[in-house]
């Protein structure tokens, strides 16, 4: 694509002076707020034992308390996958945080298998969190938990997940405070997501059974994107498609620049390594002028954000940047979040077997984040087994394409960055 085409497509002018000033403030003030982090007595992570012997069931995975020496030693060994030698810690040590290991052999490192498994085993339309639960045994997880794969030597841990609350870190809660706004903005302001190809899980359960009602493709609910996804460099990059009207909406602007530079300073705070290797990866990009023209850069170092209501889908791996977590925020709309008792909100680590209870996290409108390699499998669950109830649960990502890596993108940028933005103002 043309620079001049993809200058009328990306449809970005500099940040209003008064947006700009009033971002600021609230960076400043999250920066102010004094970091401290809680354990929650009383709260345990759940488990279940399974009814019967199930080849997806949890075998030798053992559980160590925040506080605990074990527990300690892991979180200071422990390692992110592919992620280039840093000189910042991988996780912030001064998280009080379950960990959760799992033996090597216990992680599914083919989707297509563990799917197929699933649906021959378990005669149901969709993968649903009570049953991985109740019959499988997967551990629902509701304490911060840093969940980690042992070598067999047992030697080295590498990490699958990081998952903290607000009830941890309430600094969460702020950054999520115009959440509200950034979703709705979004859904009136971005298409809606719609994914061209099925995932395995998907072709694997319309060839068991058929389809659940209410599908998007391969999800349910709403995901609208924004930023930078592909790289052609025959034809330039691929931006997911915003209305020039947000340009004129100073309060969706504030909202949306604030809450996403927000989760990407958290990120800094929890995932030191990987916020300063996402960092020096946009750096590179010589030109990049940032998906929110006006700011630095490095104050929202993702190349593109996105936003979910009600949102399940399919298990999935992603194509972000080896060495690059998915950065997950989550929290709920104001009001009760649309769900009955038994009906659970969940995100699961499919490799690891394990269920992350977002319903809990954000029960009294406070929230959770998680951080997770984009090749680790993963999927927002269905709220229940025979349909999935779009509820008031809302999710936030910081994304970083893999596509959008490497010399021929700094090429592209240092020739072209200056013509992404408009100049004046939107009219």
């Amino acid at each position: 694509m043309p620079p001049t085409q993809m200058t009328v497509f990306l449809k970005r002018f500099l940040l209003p002076n008064g947006v700009l000033q009033a971002v600021i403030s609230r960076l400043e003030m999250l920066k102010r707020l004094p970091e401290i982090f809680h354990v929650v007595d009383g709260l345990r992570n759940i488990y279940s034992n399974p009814r019967k012997k199930h080849p997806l069931s949890n075998k030798g995975y053992a559980l160590f308390k925040a506080g605990n020496d074990r527990a300690r030693y892991i979180m200071n060994m422990a390692r992110w996958p592919n992620l280039p030698p840093s000189t910042y810690p991988h996780v912030n040590q001064s998280l009080p945080l379950d960990v959760m290991v799992v033996p090597i052999s216990n992680v599914s490192t083919k989707l297509h298998e563990e799917a197929k498994r699933f649906f021959a085993l378990d005669n149901r339309k969709i993968m649903c969190p009570q049953i991985l639960h109740l019959n499988f045994g997967w551990p629902v997880i509701r304490r911060s938990t840093l969940v980690v794969v042992e070598s067999n030597d047992k030697e080295s841990y590498m990490i699958i997940s990081l998952y903290i609350t607000s009830d941890c870190d309430g600094r969460i809660g702020y950054v999520l405070e115009n959440a509200d706004k950034v979703q709705s903005g979004m859904k009136e302001y971005n298409k809606r997501v719609q994914f061209n190809t099925k995932s395995q899980l998907e072709k694997l359960s319309s060839r068991y059974h058929s389809q659940p009602p209410g599908r998007a493709q391969n999800g349910w609910g709403h995901m609208e994107m924004d930023g930078i996804f592909r790289f052609r460099f025959s034809k330039g990059y691929g931006y997911y498609h915003r209305s020039h009207e947000a340009n004129k909406d100073h309060d969706f602007l504030y909202a949306q620049t604030s809450t996403f530079c927000g989760m990407s300073y958290m990120e800094s705070r929890h995932v030191p390594a990987i916020h300063s290797y996402r960092n020096a990866l946009v750096a590179g990009l010589k030109g990049f002028p940032g998906i929110f023209p006006g700011i630095p850069v490095s104050w929202c170092p993702a190349m593109a954000v996105g936003s979910s209501n009600g949102y399940a889908c399919d298990a999935h791996d992603d194509s972000a940047v080896k060495g690059i977590t998915e950065s997950i925020f989550w929290t709920k709309a104001k009001g009760p979040i649309g769900l009955s008792g038994s009906d659970m909100w969940c995100f699961a680590n499919i490799a690891a077997r394990v269920m992350f209870d977002l319903r809990y996290a954000t029960r009294s409108g406070g929230g959770c984040c998680l951080y997770i390699p984009g090749n680790v499998s993963h999927a927002t669950l269905p709220t229940g087994c025979k349909e999935h109830v779009v509820h008031k649960g809302m999710g936030f990502v910081l994304i970083n394409k893999h596509a959008l890596a490497g010399p021929k993108c700094n090429e592209w940028f240092a020739q072209n960055g200056k013509k992404l933005v408009m100049k004046g103002s939107p009219s």
